[in-house]
């Protein structure tokens, strides 16, 4: 499955997704058009964290909570490149660089031919490298 979730900016309201045919999760707010089943989750969902790790592929913007959770939860994840936010800018460089996550621009999201995105997983993202995240939080209590 696929899980998106791009917030309420109206440029990313609209989206067609083109050769796929799993079941996509999306948070409200976005118009998904695709022959795929599209669930979209009410605004009062709170454990939207849950869909995320049971999907196979993430797209959203280059947030840190939704990036921490698809890499606690070793998805792959699809970043929305969104021209003149220099926060998202500076997560996805680092994010590529390290070989966890890919990008697509903003304007693809009128049309996301998932054909085209599987393969920019297969040659970008190291899955070695995605693995090694871990759940810290242990770590972090026992250092306080």
């Amino acid at each position: 499955s696929i899980f998106i979730t791009c917030g309420k900016s109206a440029d990313l309201n609209n989206i067609q997704i083109d050769n796929y045919d799993g079941t996509i999760f999306t948070t409200s707010g976005i118009n998904i058009t695709s022959t795929a089943t599209v669930v979209q989750l009410p605004v009062e969902t709170f454990d939207t964290h849950n869909y995320l790790a049971a999907s196979d592929i993430v797209i959203a913007k280059a947030g840190w909570g939704t990036i921490s959770e698809a890499l606690l939860s070793k998805r792959n994840l699809v970043l929305i490149e969104r021209e003149g936010v220099l926060e998202d800018t500076k997560n996805i460089e680092e994010l590529k660089r390290r070989g966890v996550a890919v990008s697509i621009k903003e304007s693809d999201l009128a049309l996301i031919d998932m054909h085209a995105i599987k393969v920019l997983i297969e040659e970008n993202i190291v899955r070695k490298n995605l693995n090694a995240y871990q759940n810290a939080m242990g770590d972090v209590i026992r250092a306080l």
